[in-house]
């Protein structure tokens, strides 16, 4: 239920009614929300868009100034096309009235400013005649620019490349104290610098080839074959990969435009954005430094040319790195089992038992061995070498591995008695058939060879 208070006079009363106008509050009736200005760089002249928010409590006429010679092209109040009023040339500028009404409405002014192209780029000078707040700058240039140095708001694109130069630079003074390159600080200094412009790994990796090359022919080679060769093949896939990266760097230094490192409020080489939070008077001014791109060409075509000559006396200086002592290191050879003098029976055979390697037991017999009827049974051992000399009375050295002699010598010098139990124990392997009776063994000398019996049938 809404309480509606009424009031019905009775005769004879008076009803008196005083209404009077609040006095307005001190302050301004017309604030600037944001404002931006975007500017395109060209050959004759400069494009320049001024875009602000106002908030009025009354209407009325606003000037506003832009540099002075400025040609308008266009004004809209809310996308609304309106006449630019009356402009006159003044101290501070171009002044240009705006018409206002009460409420929010956001202008968008459009205007040429002739200048030529020069090495230093300035945002335009423009004066809202009002303080401002949340204030961006944008600066478009030309692909043809080399933009090496800015200036303007805090918040705004800052140049690395200098100061990554310097580092580059100090860098390259440790790197020339190796001592195991032929590189200098200056040529340190260029081919980080030139190769940077492809990308920052790529410049650390030709630097650690050409470290690691030096390492390999200063350092001593590594005595282990398997190791060496490993490093030798990595070296050899680091150079294959070091030469691209050279071939790349020197393309991209020839044909691409150049990379400044630019950073800060989402700008780039040919984008500069700046931002200010609050302005009393005119706007913040910004800069930009640039020079022709062709002095960029000229200058990596003159580092194309040096590092083309020098990469030739670095392969050099690198093959004899990598060569060292040797290239290829051959793993120790298998040995081969010893064979006997050529067109001779192998060197067991001249093993004490006569058959198979020195002191192994011999193949069992054959059970199916029919011995020779009447004749005995002996074992034919080929005829070993010839013993060297030896003192009257004493038995004839042995060879290595051979089981010493029992027994004594006769006066030939021959030795007397049997081998030792090991040897005699051993099974002797039978003869084949022979067509003749053999003629044993005497004395326990080897016999000459196979005769024929004296008699038999």
């Amino acid at each position: 239920m809404v309480f509606n208070p009424q009031w019905r006079p009775w005769p004879g009363e008076t009803l008196k009614l005083s209404v009077s106008r609040p006095d307005p509050v001190p302050g301004d009736y017309l604030a600037i929300d944001s404002a931006s200005v975007h500017t395109s760089v060209g050959a004759e002249n400069r494009s320049h868009v001024l875009t602000a928010s106002f908030r009025s409590s009354r209407g009325g006429a606003h000037s506003i100034y832009i540099p002075k010679g400025s040609e308008i092209q266009s004004m809209t109040l809310d996308s609304q096309s309106i006449p630019a009023g009356s402009s006159q040339e003044a101290e501070r500028g171009l002044e240009i009235s705006v018409p206002l009404v009460p409420g929010t409405k956001t202008l968008r002014l459009a205007f040429l400013e002739p200048q030529n192209l020069s090495s230093i780029t300035r945002l335009p000078s423009v004066d809202l005649n009002l303080p401002s707040a949340n204030i961006n700058f944008t600066l478009d240039f030309p692909g043809d620019r080399w933009l090496l140095f800015t200036g303007g708001p805090v918040q705004g694109p800052a140049v690395l490349f200098w100061s990554f130069a310097a580092a580059i630079f100090c860098l390259s003074l440790i790197l020339a104290r190796i001592g195991s390159t032929p590189l200098g600080t200056i040529s340190w200094f260029l081919i980080l610098v030139g190769l940077s412009q492809l990308h920052l790994i790529g410049a650390f990796f030709v630097a650690g080839w050409l470290i690691a090359l030096g390492l390999r022919g200063s350092k001593p080679a590594i005595k282990a074959p398997f190791a060496f060769n490993c490093l030798q093949i990595v070296l050899a896939l680091w150079t294959a990969l070091a030469l691209v990266l050279i071939y790349q760097g020197l393309q991209n230094a020839l044909l691409e435009s150049p990379s400044m490192r630019v950073s800060g409020n989402s700008s780039s080489d040919s984008h500069l954005r700046w931002f200010a939070d609050r302005a009393s008077g005119p706007l913040p001014a910004a800069w930009a430094l640039t020079i022709s791109n062709k002095v960029y060409q000229y200058v990596m075509l003159a580092w194309s040319l040096w590092l083309a000559i020098s990469i030739i006396g670095w392969l050099r200086w690198g093959w004899r790195c990598f060569s060292s002592e040797t290239f290829w290191r051959k793993g120790p050879k298998t040995p081969k089992p010893p064979q006997g003098p050529k067109g001779g029976p192998p060197p067991w055979q001249h093993s004490p038992q006569g058959y198979g390697p020195p002191h192994q037991p011999g193949p069992p017999p054959d059970p199916g061995f029919a011995p020779w009827p009447g004749t005995p049974i002996t074992a034919a051992a080929p005829n070993p070498p010839p013993w060297p000399q030896a003192p009257q009375g004493s038995p004839p050295p042995l060879e290595p591995g051979h089981p010493p002699w029992t027994g004594s010598a006769d006066s030939a010098g021959s030795p007397q008695g049997q081998l030792p139990d090991s040897a005699s124990d051993a099974p002797m392997p039978p003869p084949n058939p022979p067509a003749d009776p053999i003629e044993p063994a005497m004395n326990g000398n080897p016999p000459a060879g196979p005769s024929k019996p004296s008699g038999g049938s």
